[in-house]
């Protein structure tokens, strides 16, 4: 458009310039005394100058594809808002687990999944950490479950609660297992009765206390077990409320 405009101005200017020259050469119409300068310059500088304004309001409007429109802004706004919510939900991606590596800050582990997930046990500079999972890892109801120690991650595991008791990657003592641990079992027995290896906490001579996470259906926490000579001696559990 703007083009065509610009072609019809140039010509008006051109015929501008002739009739003033000689008007006979570009008004063909009328008495040829009637043909003069003042009707040239009427007739195509008004036509020129109207050209002119013409093509200029037009070369002023957005090109389309040149800019977004409104519509195209608040879609794009959507859109990256969308992706930030995914970027950012709290729930850990088979994707984003396998990215976790031991060594790494709770800070570092925040930034791939977008959350800081929920300290479920502290016990000096021993803290675990707890997710949840996508479906993708292991279902509606699966946990991520972190261990740091000294503020570096030493263990990651992860659960269904339709895993069965004992199984390699739970990470808690329910409440049937708990109420499973006897005086007399060895500390290998009630590690394959709970499924997970405890924390030694504390020994003198042989006596070893060791730490355990417990499950959040018997109030989380932790399980602590005493072993006299790898006996089981006394078992005490902690709720979160307790710590």
């Amino acid at each position: 458009m703007v083009g065509f405009l610009g072609i019809l101005a140039f010509l008006s200017f051109i015929g501008l310039i002739l009739g003033l020259l000689s008007p006979k050469w570009v008004l063909l119409l009328g008495k040829r005394e009637k043909r003069t300068r003042g009707k040239v310059l009427v007739q195509y500088g008004l036509a020129t100058v109207l050209l002119f304004i013409f093509m200029a309001a037009a070369a002023t409007e957005a090109p389309e594809g040149s800019s977004p429109t409104v519509a195209n802004v608040e879609s794009n706004s959507s859109d990256n808002k969308a992706g930030q919510q995914v970027k950012n939900s709290p729930l850990i991606s088979k994707q984003e687990y396998e990215s976790i590596k031991e060594g790494m800050t709770i800070e570092q582990i925040s930034q791939i999944v977008g959350s800081k997930g929920t300290e479920v046990l502290k016990d000096g500079a021993t803290v675990l950490v707890e997710f949840k999972a996508e479906k993708d890892l292991g279902g509606e109801d699966a946990q991520v479950s972190l261990l740091f120690q000294d503020g570096k991650l030493t263990e990651k595991r992860y659960r269904n609660h339709g895993t069965p008791s004992g199984a390699a990657n739970k990470p808690f003592v329910e409440k049937a297992e708990l109420e499973q641990l006897q005086e007399g079992l060895t500390y290998q027995q009630t590690v394959d009765l709970v499924g997970i290896e405890g924390k030694k906490i504390s020994e003198k001579g042989n006596s070893i206390t060791y730490v355990f996470p417990a499950d959040a259906s018997i109030g989380g926490g932790e399980v602590r077990i005493l072993f006299d000579n790898n006996k089981l001696s006394v078992v005490t559990h902690f709720t979160a409320d307790d710590l």
